[in-house]
């Protein structure tokens, strides 16, 4: 597409938990590792249009909290100004 332009947003990063994500058993190296994975939203600038893309999901299943930084959490959209 012509004159499509792209621009790719680090908005922030998500803690991951490795062991539980692949399931690794307790004398693996990378047993209890943890990483912040960043998460991107994306920009698309054309002619007379914009689109944003944003990031995926903030809230997490329970089975999935280790997902999150520590002490971190998203507003609420009522909490949005």
């Amino acid at each position: 597409m012509k004159n499509l332009k792209i621009t790719q947003h680090n908005i922030g990063y998500l803690r991951a938990d490795i062991s539980a994500w692949n399931e690794l058993p307790s004398g693996h190296s990378a047993f209890g590792l943890r990483v912040d994975l960043p998460m991107f939203a994306y920009h698309l600038n054309m002619p007379k249009r914009s689109v944003l893309v944003d990031v995926p999901a903030t809230i997490f299943p329970e089975e999935h909290a280790n997902m999150m930084v520590p002490g971190s959490r998203m507003p609420t959209l009522l909490e949005q100004p």
